[in-house]
């Protein structure tokens, strides 16, 4: 698995020519931009085994709080666990996938902010865990 890290310094399993338009979506993440979406889904039609994008896609879809993206987030879901392994802080991302899945988003904040707390650098877990907060109505 080749690894290049993201703007946030943390590896990934892009490899190195993917790695911009993956900081493009973080960045979007982090700014809520109207390109965050297509910029996820030029990544993943390039990589579409990459499980930390396939979680982003399936974690935003929850985020909007309307059932008719469950089905979608099943599928990246799906496409994640179907993919490469990933980076242990991919696994984290794709098991809090599939915590809200279940029906436990508290329980996947709180992964999330395990993968904060093991590295406070990471903007993307931060926005995550603060993003899931919120739609359960939490400061």
């Amino acid at each position: 698995m080749a690894l290049s890290d993201d703007l946030s310094g943390l590896p990934t399993s892009l490899p190195q020519e993917r790695i911009e338009g993956w900081n493009r979506v973080i960045r979007g993440v982090l700014t809520h931009s109207a390109s965050t979406g297509p910029d996820l889904n030029a990544v993943l039609q390039a990589a579409p085994d990459f499980a930390l994008g396939q979680a982003v896609r399936g974690l935003s879809c929850l985020l909007l709080a309307r059932s008719e993206m469950v089905a979608t987030a099943r599928e990246a879901q799906a496409a994640a666990l179907s993919g490469a392994a990933g980076t242990p802080r991919e696994i984290a991302f794709v098991d809090a996938l599939g915590d809200w899945l279940d029906g436990r988003p508290s329980r996947a904040a709180a992964r999330l902010q395990g993968v904060l707390d093991r590295d406070p650098r990471d903007a993307l877990a931060m926005k995550m865990v603060q993003a899931i907060h919120f739609v359960m109505g939490r400061s």
